[in-house]
């Protein structure tokens, strides 16, 4: 790794060197808000934690032992510079051993062997193996920082792991200066039920990047004097990410074998997002969002228990607002790529249909026909497979897929457009084959809505 020997490498802490305070960030007040004290940690002379410069093979960050003469506390970022590193015997990897540039006791400290007793034994009994020098540590380090490169490359293009994905216990590959590798929402992701981890894992690409996430029981809404007795609501997640918001809940209730039958993703880019609020019925919050397109807006209503969700809700509102653009806004926002490559397996009543622009299709066993290119989507029936229904990207405000064992559907929603939906039911054998063209559908939402319906020049992601 190119070490910067005025900066050092970062370093951060998972397990203190002793009793601590415990803090979390207040996004609210801008401010570092103290949420507890861990009394009963034992006192040691070192603190845990991993290199967030540093990834081994796997895209998991390298573990170290960095000594500490008064405790810290979990998630403290400390610029280190690396003495020494020996196989680890309590984790995978390499274990790597440095000091803390900010405690002047260290300064002199170039080896392992130069660290003040008891510390040293304390190291020496951590790494049990004995140790390497400074000299092999630094080469080591050199020689993954290409892997390191490697990863995150990997992760904007979509060939390696996902930005999102925290690859266990500490994380994966940051973006290029982000101070920390994931958001709270992003740690707690291995939390959720497998099913859920599953549908999120389809949905999302590989930089993007999840803000937070509300889950929610299966529950029946209290009856009014109108509907005496509603429908159970399947146990469904809204996910917001820095390029979508999406709701899924399972297709049906999961069988006591517990199989899941699938999910019913509906989603909107941020984009689109031309406000939210909350509104109370009938003993629950929905949390309404006001999408909007070239022509029309859409609502978008998303029940929760109110005991359970109230909170969640007001912070994913105000959060949802912020997306909200305004005339006299000057902030800088992404431009994505709106083309698609053209293919040479298209075939010629896909390629018609798209005049000669790059484009995705399928074709369903019962003979209906999808188009997607850069500027519009087109469904065909078998009845009349010539004649191609037509919808503007600029005028879908929302998408929903279904992708369950029961059936699948794919569907555009235009409020200004006559019909309002236009759908498309596939099997479930070529379900990877229309989230594709679903993922694309999606994306291409990105695009602002005066650049959605022209030709679009490069523009880097």
């Amino acid at each position: 790794m190119d070490e910067d020997q005025s900066r050092g490498l970062a370093f951060v802490v998972e397990e203190p060197g002793g009793p601590h305070n415990r803090f979390e960030a207040d996004k609210r007040s801008n401010a570092i808000v103290l949420t507890g004290v861990d009394l009963d940690v034992p006192f040691r002379s070192y603190e845990r934690g991993y290199m967030a410069d540093a990834f081994g093979p796997d895209g998991a960050p390298i573990a170290a032992l960095v000594p500490a003469r008064v405790p810290t506390f979990p998630g403290c970022r400390i610029r280190v510079r690396p003495i020494g590193m020996s196989p680890s015997t309590r984790r995978p990897g390499q274990l790597i051993v440095a000091v803390p540039m900010a405690d002047s006791a260290f300064d002199r400290v170039a080896e392992v062997d130069d660290l003040p007793e008891p510390i040293q034994s304390a190291v020496r009994a951590e790494l049990r193996c004995g140790a390497l020098g400074s000299a092999e540590t630094r080469a080591y380090l050199a020689s993954v920082h290409e892997t390191t490169l490697r990863l995150r490359a990997a992760a904007r293009t979509g060939s390696g792991p996902a930005a999102w994905k925290t690859g266990g216990r500490t994380g994966a590959i940051p973006r290029e200066g982000a101070i920390e590798p994931h958001t709270m929402a992003e740690r707690a992701v291995p939390l959720l039920p497998i099913r859920f981890q599953e549908y999120i894992a389809r949905e999302l690409v590989h930089d993007e990047r999840i803000l937070m996430f509300i889950q929610r029981p299966a529950f029946a809404p209290a009856g009014t004097r109108l509907v005496l007795r509603r429908r159970r609501l399947p146990e469904a997640i809204l996910v917001l990410t820095d390029r979508q918001l999406m709701f899924m809940a399972d297709a049906l209730d999961p069988d006591s074998t517990l199989v899941h039958w699938g999910y019913v993703a509906q989603v909107t880019a941020v984009e689109r997002i031309a406000g939210a609020t909350i509104r109370e019925d009938a003993g629950a919050h929905a949390l309404e969002v006001l999408v909007e397109a070239k022509g029309g807006t859409q609502v978008l209503a998303f029940p929760f228990l109110n005991d359970d969700a109230a909170a969640l809700l007001s912070d994913a509102v105000e959060l949802l607002n912020r997306f909200v653009a305004s005339p006299s806004m000057r902030k800088l926002r992404r431009l994505y790529e709106a083309q698609i490559p053209p293919s040479a397996d298209t075939p010629a009543w896909a390629a018609e249909s798209a005049r000669g622009a790059g484009s995705l299709w399928a074709e369903t066993r019962h003979g209906d026909k999808l188009v997607v290119d850069g500027r519009s989507m087109r469904v065909s029936r078998k009845e009349r497979p010539e004649d191609f229904a037509s919808l503007e990207i600029a005028e879908v405000t929302s998408l929903e897929l279904t992708l369950a064992l029961t059936g699948c559907r794919l569907a555009a929603f235009a409020p200004a457009h006559s019909p309002v939906v236009l759908d498309i039911d596939f099997d479930y054998p070529q379900a990877s084959e229309f989230l594709a063209i679903f993922t694309v559908l999606r994306q291409l939402l990105d695009q602002p809505l005066e650049s959605t319906c022209h030709e679009h020049s490069e523009a880097p992601r």
